[in-house]
C-alpha cells in the first residue's frame, strides 16, 4: 500500500450542523417524517470516527468490475440495504433524484432564487450556504412540498464511484517506476460521497475489526451505535479481512440490538 498522502473525505459534517438540526427539528419533524428523510437527518449528525486505514485495505480489494470487495473467502459488498439501514436513506415510494424533476412552474423557480437570496442569519445563525450546490436546491423545494424521492440509489452509486476513484489512486501509485524510492510513493484522492458507510458496513459486517458498538437509545437509527465510537487500531487489519470466512455475518441487521426497531420490510 502506498505510504504518506492523504484522504481527503469531503462529506464532513459542519460543525454547526448539529445545532442547525435540533433549531429546526420541533418545527419541520413532521414534514421530515412525511417525505422519508427523518432517519437520514439524525444519523447525518453522528461523529463517526474515520478510520483511514480501515478504507484503504478495503479498497484494495474493491473490482471495479463488479462493484464488490474480493476476500479470499469470497466476495461481498455495500448495497441498497445498508443505505436504508445505516444512512437511513429511501429507497422506495419515491422520484428518482435523476427524474425529471416535475412540474417545474415559475413558483417553484422564484421559491429556489428566494432561498438562494435568503439571509442565513434568519436560520438560526447558521451559514451553510456557502457549501450546498446550486442543484440541491430544487430537490429541496419540492421536499418541502412533500414530494418524495429515493435517495439510497443515488447515494450508493456515489459510493461505488469513489470506490473505484481510491482504488485507481491505489494502483496507481503502487505502480511506480523501477528504481524510485518508495517513501515517496503518496496517494491523494478527494472522496465526495459518505464512504463513512462503507467503514459501518464493515464495523457491522467484521466481528475481529474489534469496533465495540455503543448502546442505542430507543428510537434512534441503527448508526447511533457508532456515534462518537473509540475503534481499536489493529496492527494487520489485512489479516483481520483475509481472515473473515468464519466469522463475517452476511446479515448483521437480521441481528437484534437493544432499542432499535427492524425496519418493516423484515
Amino acid at each position: 500500500m502506498a505510504s504518506g498522502g492523504y484522504i481527503c473525505w469531503l462529506e464532513e459534517t459542519p460543525s454547526q450542523w448539529k445545532k442547525w438540526v435540533d433549531h429546526l427539528t420541533t418545527k419541520f419533524e413532521p414534514l421530515w417524517r412525511k417525505v422519508g428523510i427523518i432517519e437520514a437527518i439524525i444519523t447525518s449528525t453522528f461523529n463517526i470516527r474515520k478510520d483511514f486505514n480501515l478504507v484503504l485495505n478495503l479498497a484494495e480489494r474493491w473490482n471495479l468490475s463488479t462493484n464488490t470487495f474480493v476476500f479470499p473467502w469470497g466476495e461481498a459488498t455495500v448495497t441498497l440495504e445498508d443505505m436504508i439501514i445505516l444512512g437511513g436513506y429511501s429507497c422506495v415510494n419515491g422520484y428518482g433524484l435523476v427524474s425529471p424533476l416535475l412540474p417545474v412552474t415559475d413558483n417553484l423557480k422564484q421559491i429556489e432564487k428566494s432561498i438562494k437570496e435568503e439571509d442565513p442569519k434568519e436560520q438560526g445563525d447558521v451559514n451553510f450556504k456557502g457549501v450546498i450546490h446550486d442543484c440541491v436546491f430544487p430537490i429541496a423545494v419540492r421536499l418541502a412540498r412533500g414530494m418524495r424521492f429515493a435517495f439510497a440509489p443515488a447515494v450508493l452509486a456515489s459510493i461505488y464511484r469513489d470506490l473505484s476513484k481510491l482504488k485507481n489512486a491505489i494502483v496507481a501509485c503502487n505502480d511506480f517506476m523501477p528504481g524510485e524510492c518508495k517513501s515517496k510513493r503518496k496517494l491523494e484522492v478527494t472522496l465526495y460521497s459518505p464512504i463513512q458507510l462503507v467503514q459501518l458496513w464493515a464495523w457491522e459486517g467484521f466481528l475481529d475489526l474489534e469496533a465495540i458498538p455503543a448502546s442505542v437509545s430507543f428510537g434512534e437509527p441503527r448508526a447511533a451505535r457508532w456515534d462518537n465510537v473509540k475503534f481499536h487500531k489493529l496492527d494487520n487489519v489485512r489479516v483481520a479481512l483475509d481472515c473473515a470466512k468464519n466469522s463475517f455475518r452476511w446479515r448483521p441487521y437480521a441481528i437484534s440490538v437493544s432499542n432499535w426497531e427492524f425496519p418493516k420490510f423484515y
